[in-house]
């Protein structure tokens, strides 16, 4: 797991911050560093990245091509 999205849970930890609202304020101070960071080093900012496909539909075509490829695999079992 990318070591950024880790690091508002490592201050959490290691400041022994406690409470909703010290917690929010660690979170936001924390992804305004990364955020900084990122246009720093000229890196794509998240809202910029492309929307990847839905995970569902990823899953049903995968399933698809699988059911496929089995059946190819059959005809050609039969054919030998």
């Amino acid at each position: 797991m990318n070591s950024g999205l880790l690091k508002p849970y490592k201050n959490l930890e290691r400041e022994r911050i406690q409470g909703e609202g010290p917690a929010i304020e660690t979170h936001r101070a924390v992804g305004s560093e990364v955020r900084e960071a990122i246009r720093r080093i000229g890196g794509t900012m998240p809202e910029s990245l492309p929307v990847e496909e839905p995970i569902k539909k990823v899953i049903a075509t995968h399933e698809e091509e699988t059911k496929r490829i089995d059946a190819a695999i059959s005809w050609f079992r039969i054919q030998k």
